[in-house]
């Protein structure tokens, strides 16, 4: 039997009969699978995107303004598509103009699709749970004014790009998000539309973007 043809059949092995020459195979194709994506990708848009999510949540909950640095690690689920990674990042704080070690999750609900889940997002070594607003109150939607798009431009922008990046997998790397060109902006507080499991939630808004790609 060929090399090829047994690396397959252990592959098939492992599918069908978990057999443990079938899981070393398997585990040893994985591992060579993720050192190349590491290799080729290095530290992705995608992935800084969602380093951004984690500082936007934590600066929205607690009324901060933290702007990220770098990237220093990650760890990243294999076991499906939509994946889940822990982010540990380096911060400033322009208040103090001070950086500090920051760690995320962030999980993919489905792949292909902006459907994404942040429940941690702290400096390190901070384990308390970021609680939600009590003063948030719901509001009909409305057209923001472009004084308020330019006030809330980051936050703004950070969503279009996540949109485009996680539905546009295979043409993002390329594609120059810079340029994207945002038009107008609507948010809806209304929870006419709220998903399952969000219904007591503090925090919710349906945000809508018309933007122009060049």
């Amino acid at each position: 039997m060929s090399g090829e043809r047994e690396k397959a059949l252990l592959r098939l092995m492992w599918h069908l009969i978990p057999t443990k020459e079938g899981k070393k195979e398997f585990d040893r194709r994985t591992r060579e699978y993720e050192q190349g994506v590491e290799k080729s990708e290095g530290c992705s848009r995608l992935l800084v995107l969602y380093a951004r999510i984690g500082l936007h949540r934590y600066n929205m909950l607690q009324g901060k303004n933290l702007e990220l640095i770098s990237v220093k690690k990650y760890n990243k689920s294999t076991w499906c598509a939509p994946c889940l990674y822990y982010i540990t990042l380096e911060a400033m704080d322009p208040a103090t103009n001070s950086p500090l070690t920051f760690q995320t999750k962030v999980q993919e609900l489905r792949y292909g699709e902006m459907n994404l889940k942040c429940d941690i997002a702290r400096p390190l070594g901070d384990i308390k749970r970021s609680s939600e607003s009590e003063n948030s109150k719901s509001k009909p939607c409305r057209l923001l004014e472009k004084s308020e798009v330019q006030v809330n431009n980051d936050w703004i922008r950070l969503y279009l790009e996540l949109a485009i990046a996680t539905t546009n997998r295979s043409r993002v790397k390329n594609h120059d998000l810079s340029d994207l060109k945002i038009v107008k902006v609507a948010v809806d507080t209304s929870r006419q539309d709220v998903e399952e499991g969000l219904e007591d939630s503090k925090l919710f808004a349906i945000v809508y973007i018309r933007y122009k790609d060049p």
